[in-house]
């Protein structure tokens, strides 16, 4: 029966198989019409469908579902204001047709542009235009749905939650409203364990907004397959949402954040894309405020700054316990950055799945290429080449200027090349050979330096300078910096070169630092604060820094070798090498000269605790203060050694270089001075004083003079060999309480020359003890000390066998020759 002469008809070669009978059917379809079928050949089969299923400036369709398999059909088309229900499917064909303008569905998804749609489906109702209440389990009919919604209108919003899914079946949500008002999908408190899945939202102020409180919180919510594109923000999470899982999801495009997070905890954030986000103002990738133990994870969130008060992704103040790792994070400004510090960003290393870019290992982030190298030449987890995983440095995350945290698993897909540092701190994780040129290391911020260490690492800049901006440090030790290397750097103008800070309980040990510069920095090259032990600094340079070269505080066993240390201490008080409460260091065969400018200036420097230092084989020649020692226990030579030259050419080691014409190698002494020409002082020994008083001796000093006359030092002389003084007047007046102007050791001669040896009225001209037997002193002329000659031993240890000829005496005290015992 035909009711309605707005007659469609179509054909489609289908064909029913029903209970094995093979029948053909015809169904004529009407606009507004009642529905009907005719049978043409076999059993008649109605199918029911209603007048709320069509609408207009649509796609003619039709979901056909019979217990079946379709063979052969010729199917026409009609409306009816009967609603009937439909079978339940269990084996489905569809044909869609261009009816007229109309769409036709069964029951299985909700049109929501036609307005009666939604009458027949209890789970969905309608508020308003363009609105809709969903309160349980909802399908939408894949297509393009567009709207205007106004300010503060929602296109779905979820009445009280309760487990059910609305699944937008990947249809485009669009709204039409040019100023970006209105939510996508809006959840409140108690709108619980919704899973909102295939829904792509355009242009919406908010693609989806959650507001809980903190009474009333929205818990369980997930996010499946979700779009959010065009926007002004994509996820929108005002406060209070808990257990929130977004995986699959796409939010790019957004003009302010793709997925901004107030408020809340335990959220998932899972093989997303969130990208080209941040465009339009302040904002960027993911940001977290107040947001605690969530996961970030197989993600992509990249290309989501264009200025430099956009962020990739922020970890802001109050987020704490995230483990963001295994994502793509490439942005041009403030890429990633943290304020806490209590967040991770790698795994452990995962070698039992690939990594988010194809790398065999699971570990941290990737931040882009020519970053890391996957060189395998690192300790530990860093010593496979190949694994995905960068062998060199960690990358740092930062709030500002401050590294807060690090990714020390960075992930890579280069396995060879060279490293460029960052502008911030750089944690040095594995080997790291740096990109030969100028690197500008300046971002930096308190407490921290242009490279910090883990355990076992090595810093190699192949030349390079790293250059400051006469603050912080160039390099950082810590109580984790053990074993740590550091090679063929120039660091430059930085307030410390090397600055190292560990504790007495956890000490840093075994630092080594070769072929390496520290220049122009405004305090010290080197300075190790406290507990830098077993360290080594060799064939390096310290010059031009503003207070000291190297200066050591509470080290011990420490090495200085075959190192420059000059100019330094220009700009203030300081020196060339200062050692504070550091015991056990050997510093050898190092030029230490032309330190200091001023008389609060010193070249080598033992100061107060420092003891069982030995200092050897050096070039010491600075203006000011050039060698003092506070401690007696220290030693400034070693015994005579010829198996090896000294530091300047002569053929053995003993002590340290002074300068020229201080000391003659005549080889005209007794044992050790007896040897011409092994460029070892054979007349004096070099005085190492505190202020005015003699602590100890260099017994062998070296020069390269091998005839001529000595010139005396204006404090306490030991003569150790023969000593014959050039001629003149030898002002020796920097004496203290038991000191003379010459002292000696056993069996040796001092010939002043007929030079006059000049005082103050006070202290002695010569000075015997215990030690000064068998002397010969002549052609001198004491003048002025309140005893020429003053001797004093003991009863077990008498002075014997001393020799003094042609010397005159002009004591102002009681005696000019006082022998006061034995």
């Amino acid at each position: 029966f035909i009711y309605s002469p707005e007659i469609v008809t179509f054909d489609v070669s289908e064909s029913w198989d029903i209970n094995n009978t093979i029948v053909n059917v015809t169904m004529n379809a009407f606009s507004k019409a009642i529905l009907a079928a005719e049978l043409v050949n076999g059993p008649q089969i109605i199918v029911n469908l209603s007048r709320i299923n069509f609408t207009e400036d649509g796609t003619a369709q039709i979901d056909l579902i019979v217990e079946g398999v379709v063979v052969d059909s010729k199917t026409a088309l009609v409306s009816s204001s009967a609603t009937q229900e439909s079978s339940a499917p269990e084996s489905t064909q569809e044909e869609s047709f261009g009816l007229e303008g109309y769409t036709l569905q069964s029951a299985d998804c909700v049109n929501l542009s036609d307005d009666g749609s939604v009458d027949g489906h209890p789970n969905i109702s309608r508020l308003g235009v363009g609105q809709f209440n969903v309160t349980g389990s909802v399908v939408l009919c894949e297509g393009v749905y567009s709207f205007s919604l106004g300010n503060g209108q929602s296109l779905f919003v979820f009445g009280g939650g309760g487990d059910f899914v609305l699944d937008c079946n990947g249809s485009d949500l669009v709204n039409s409203n040019s100023y970006l008002y209105g939510y996508g999908a809006r959840f409140d408190g108690g709108d619980d364990d919704v899973t909102l899945t295939g829904c792509n939202f355009s242009e919406f102020q908010y693609g989806v907004y959650v507001y809980g409180s903190s009474s009333d919180y929205a818990e369980g919510l997930l996010l499946n397959d979700t779009v959010a594109d065009g926007c002004q923000y994509g996820v929108y999470v005002y406060g209070y949402a808990d257990g929130l899982v977004m995986d699959r999801g796409v939010f790019k495009d957004n003009r302010v954040w793709g997925v901004y997070l107030r408020s809340s905890n335990h959220i998932s954030i899972n093989s997303s894309n969130i990208t080209g986000n941040g465009k339009g103002g302040n904002g960027g990738g993911v940001y977290l405020y107040y947001c605690d133990y969530g996961n970030i994870t197989g993600c992509n969130i990249s290309d989501n700054t264009d200025s430099s008060s956009d962020y990739g992704l922020n970890v802001y103040s109050g987020s704490d316990y995230w483990n963001i790792y295994n994502n793509i994070i490439v942005n041009s400004y403030n890429n990633l950055e943290a304020y806490t510090t209590t967040n991770t960003f790698n795994t452990s290393r995962d070698c039992t799945r690939t990594n988010i870019v194809g790398g065999s290992c699971v570990g941290g982030n990737y931040y882009g290429e020519n970053i890391f190298i996957d060189h395998g030449q690192g300790q530990g987890d860093y010593s496979t080449q190949g694994d995905g995983i960068g062998d060199d440095l960690a990358y740092p995350v930062e709030y500002g200027t401050t590294t807060r945290a690090y990714d020390y698993l960075p992930l890579t897909r280069q396995t060879s090349g060279c490293t460029t540092p960052f502008t911030r701190q750089n944690l040095v994780t594995g080997n790291a050979t740096l990109c030969t040129g100028t690197h500008n290391i300046n971002a930096l911020t308190n407490g921290q330096g242009a490279f910090t260490f883990l355990p076992g690492s090595i810093l190699n800049c192949a030349g390079s300078t790293i250059q400051g901006s006469n603050s912080y440090y160039g390099i950082y030790l810590t109580s984790t910096s053990d074993n740590v290397r550091v090679k063929n750097c120039k660091f430059k103008d930085y307030a410390y070169g090397i600055y190292g800070y560990a504790s007495n309980s956890d000490a840093s040990e075994n630092f080594e630092v070769i072929d390496s510069d520290f220049e122009s920095c405004a305090y010290h090259g080197l300075y190790f604060y406290q507990y830098i032990n077993n360290f080594k600094v060799l064939n390096s340079e310290f010059k031009d820094n503003g207070a000291w070269g190297v200066y050591l505080r509470y080290s011990n066993h420490g090495v200085l070798n075959n190192s420059n240390v000059t100019g330094n201490g220009l700009s203030g008080n300081g020196g060339g090498v200062y050692l504070t409460y550091a015991d056990y260091c050997n510093i050898t065969r190092n030029n230490v000269s032309s330190n200091g400018d001023s008389t609060s200036d010193f070249g080598v420097y033992v100061y107060s605790g420092s003891d069982y230092n030995k200092v050897y084989d050096n070039i010491i020649v600075n203006p000011y203060n050039n060698l003092e020692t506070y401690p007696t226990t220290n030693s400034f030579n070693i015994s005579r050694d010829c198996s090896r030259t000294n530091v300047v050419g002569g053929s053995c080691v003993g002590g340290n270089y002074y300068g020229d014409g201080l000391f003659v190698d005549h080889g005209l002494g007794q044992g050790v001075y007896s040897n011409e020409g092994d460029g070892i002082g054979d007349d004096l020994a070099y005085p190492v004083e505190y202020g005015t008083t003699t602590r100890a001796y260099d017994y062998l000093p070296l020069t390269k003079q091998t005839s001529g006359c000595a010139t005396p030092f204006s404090r306490q002389n030991l003569v150790v060999g023969n000593a014959t003084l050039c001629s003149g007047t030898h002002t020796v007046t920097d004496l203290t309480t038991g000191q003379g102007a010459f002292t000696f050791q056993p069996g040796t001669t001092l010939d002043c020359g007929s030079s006059i040896i000049q005082g103050s009225d006070a202290y002695y001209g010569i000075y015997l003890t215990t030690t000064s037997d068998n002397l010969k002193i002549r052609n001198c002329y004491f003048n002025d000390y309140a005893y020429g000659v003053y001797g004093t031993a003991s009863s077990s240890n008498y002075i014997e066998n001393i020799q003094i000829e042609n010397t005159v005496i002009n004591s102002t005290g009681t005696a000019g020759v006082y022998f006061y015992q034995y």
